[in-house]
């Protein structure tokens, strides 16, 4: 006798290609997700970057226009602090945790199946063992 995931195999070979069709989807939407949320740390990553170097950069500028000029304006402190803004942004954003299992759902798809499948053979072998 055939063990009964073979017998479903070959009955109903529909239901296999429902079933598998259903991980592909089920991967497809999570490695969506996933790449969805790399990409958004990639944009936050390069907001902190650049404003990061702006605010550098006018930094410099202010200083080497507060050292020509005698007066001091308060622009030249105000002007490198907004460039710097998106940094505090882009920071927040991308130091966010990434979840722990990307790939969690499919994951315990297939663990639960395995687990059916594990289940279904031992009752395969007891029903053997009682013939």
């Amino acid at each position: 006798m055939l063990h009964p995931l073979f017998s479903v195999v070959v009955r109903r070979p529909d239901i296999v290609a429902e079933h598998l069709a259903g991980y592909a989807l089920l991967a497809r939407e999570e490695a969506a997700l996933a790449s969805e949320q790399l990409v958004q740390r990639s944009v936050a990553y390069a907001v902190t970057a650049f404003s990061l170097a702006m605010g550098l950069m006018l930094a410099g500028v202010a200083a080497m226009l507060a050292a020509v000029h005698s007066q001091f304006h308060w622009a030249l402190a105000v002007i490198p602090l907004v460039a710097l803004a998106p940094a505090l942004w882009g920071w927040n954003v991308a130091r966010k945790p990434m979840p722990e299992r990307i790939f969690g759902t499919l994951s315990n798809q297939f663990e639960a199946d395995l687990q059916v499948l594990r289940n279904s053979e031992k009752s395969h072998e007891e029903s053997q063992r009682g013939h």
